[in-house]
């Protein structure tokens, strides 16, 4: 992990407007590189050793890319015709 990425991770794990899961995937990628131990991170996390060794990989792969939000679902549709005034 370089320098910039710890940085990035830490201003994201404080963060009060980027979403829960966000916040919480920089979380456990931060003690993960302090260290912390699966079990410790299960249970300051309330999460999974398969979810903390997913999110490892994936931020092995893609760095912080990797660990942002993913949508799932039909995005949403913005037709103004059907949008009544309020």
């Amino acid at each position: 992990m370089t320098d910039e990425q710890r940085n990035e991770l830490r201003r994201m794990s404080l963060s009060r407007s980027l979403p829960a899961g966000d916040v919480f995937r920089a979380r456990l990628i931060l003690m993960l590189a302090e260290g912390r131990s699966y079990a410790e991170i299960q249970q300051r996390l309330d999460t999974t050793a398969p979810a903390v060794s997913r999110w490892r990989q994936r931020f092995a792969e893609n760095g912080i890319a990797g660990l942002m939000q993913e949508r799932h679902g039909r995005k949403r549709k913005n037709d103004s015709a059907q949008m009544s005034p309020v």
